[in-house]
């Protein structure tokens, strides 16, 4: 059978809202709200710590070409580049959200249009504009527009020409909302292991006087119960219901089984929890996974090697490579590109782009004992003169972190 599917209006788009799995109850729709909640849960905070950390401490270099305008390489790095850690923070709440939107607000300085601040927005609030073509052309909250020149969008997940993208957090929201059902679950498991539940048969429908005064055997088991509850001693009837002791003996049938009354308590084992620790295990890892990281680089490993384990932190920092392309993309064509316009002129555009320094630990390593051989085995100044003619040893001790002595 066909999942069914409705319709749920967002933002000023039409989005499908799936009911999922109903084994926990319908899960919450796809919106702000839920994304929000998602991020309050510790494995996904997790994740996503690790799934970013590699974009947010990345290092960019501006790099120009033999066509850049006098003076720009500098203007640049002075009036942009101090804003970019703060921009690549709030953009990646596209994961979170779908799209980060961000108002830019100008100022005159020198005779020279620069960007005094990039002004994050809240996506819950803001509407994307789009033109007849479906390009992106500006963004709104409330009564206040912004001009396409006055904004800029990231998008992730983009699909086609739905500016909004898709959250990292719709590949999870069933599991995370399974995970949620399944926590609790194990909490209540928890509270009946640490008591003892009695159980207290009798038998219905019949009337006792006590006091002068018609009382149900109901009112008296739920008597019975409280006074168990309040660790008060009770009495229990045991005489058998119409049946012969004599006759149930000959049969050897226990006459206790057929008393009026009878009290039993259930005491649940603590190992039956472990199913449900395994099951809530076992979402976690699918958490991980929908956030595009191996869980091994996230979560605690119970089999496999270390190498293993270093694999699938390669590839979780593989994963963000896509963003952190995305992100350049962004820098170097929303607002470098457009200052350069603004300042320099039409011709003066791409002349200038932001770049990655990316020297991975690998290289780095191979680098240093390259360098640490070098430096150890060349002691004289002969040999650094002979060999600085093969291996610029500035550029390497700069990128390995190892000291320069004074010329």
């Amino acid at each position: 059978m066909p999942e069914s599917k409705t319709k749920k209006q967002l933002m000023g788009r039409v989005i499908p809202v799936s009911p999922g799995i109903q084994m926990f109850g319908p899960p919450p729709n796809p919106g702000f709200n839920t994304w929000a909640k998602m991020r309050a849960n510790p494995v996904i905070a997790l994740v996503r710590l690790a799934a970013t950390f590699p974009i947010r401490r990345m290092e960019l270099v501006v790099e120009a070409t033999d066509d850049a305008p006098a003076g720009a390489e500098e203007f640049i790095e002075e009036t942009i580049t101090p804003h970019l850690r703060v921009l690549i923070k709030e953009a990646l709440r596209a994961l979170d959200y779908g799209f980060a939107p961000f108002e830019l607000v100008y100022a005159q300085e020198k005779g020279s249009i620069v960007i005094k601040r990039i002004k994050a927005l809240s996506p819950a609030q803001t509407i994307i504009k789009q033109d007849e073509n479906g390009l992106f052309s500006g963004l709104k909250q409330g009564v206040v527009e912004l001009t396409r020149d006055e904004s800029l969008l990231y998008t992730y997940d983009r699909e086609y020409d739905d500016l909004y993208g898709r959250p990292r957090h719709e590949n999870i929201r069933v599991i995370w909302h399974h995970w949620n059902s399944l926590l609790g679950s194990y909490a209540n498991y928890a509270t009946k292991v640490s008591s003892i539940i009695p159980v207290l048969r009798f038998p219905g429908e019949e009337t006792r006087i006590i006091d002068g005064q018609e009382v149900s055997t109901e009112e008296i088991a739920q008597e019975v119960l409280n006074n168990l509850a309040s660790a008060k001693g009770v009495g229990i009837e045991s005489s058998p219901i119409d049946r012969s002791v004599e006759t149930m003996q000959e049969y050897g049938v226990n006459p206790e089984s057929f008393a009026a009354w009878s009290l039993t308590f259930v005491e649940a084992s603590s190992s039956h929890g472990q199913d449900l620790l395994n099951a809530i295990e076992h979402y976690e890892k699918l958490m991980v996974r929908g956030w595009l990281m191996p869980e091994r680089s996230i979560l605690e490993g119970h089999h496999g090697t270390k190498a293993e384990a270093a694999t699938h932190t390669d590839l979780g920092i593989a994963a963000s490579s896509e963003i952190q392309h995305d992100l350049l993309n962004l820098i170097n064509n929303q607002v470098l590109n457009r200052m350069l316009n603004l300042n320099y002129g039409p011709d003066a555009v791409d002349t200038l782009k932001y770049s990655v320094i990316s020297v991975s630990p690998r290289e780095r390593d191979f680098m240093f004992q390259t360098a640490r051989e070098i430096y150890r085995t060349l002691a004289s100044k002969d040999g650094l003169a002979g060999i600085q003619d093969l291996v610029d040893l500035a550029a390497l001790a700069e990128q390995t972190g190892l000291p320069v002595g004074e010329e």
